[in-house]
């Protein structure tokens, strides 16, 4: 008991040290939080866009991959995903998969 009492205030004074220490940082003049930052721009051509999907298809489940008649799907295949993969034995959409 007699040890809390003796670190319990060591410890309440590094907590405000702690504190107190990394008040100046963010008192920075030179860093302002009103600074909006660049965002990435937005692609202006979608065809191009369009054109990866093409190369990197993502099917939601087995039935999309099978209405684009795209199955089954191999591992290292575009659109091969483990979560299509119900036996995880490389080959996603196998026929009697859903």
């Amino acid at each position: 008991m007699n040890s809390f009492r003796t670190l319990a205030p060591l410890v309440v004074a590094g907590c405000a040290l702690a504190v107190l220490s990394a008040a100046p940082a963010a008192a920075d003049p030179q860093i302002s939080s009103n600074r909006v930052e660049d965002s990435h721009p937005l692609p202006a051509d979608r065809a191009d866009d369009e054109a990866e999907d093409d190369d990197h298809p993502y099917y939601m489940n087995c039935v999309h991959a099978r209405s684009e008649s795209h199955t089954p799907l191999f591992a290292g295949q575009p659109g091969y995903s483990f979560r299509l993969d119900a036996d995880g034995d490389g080959l996603a959409c196998e026929v009697g998969e859903y």
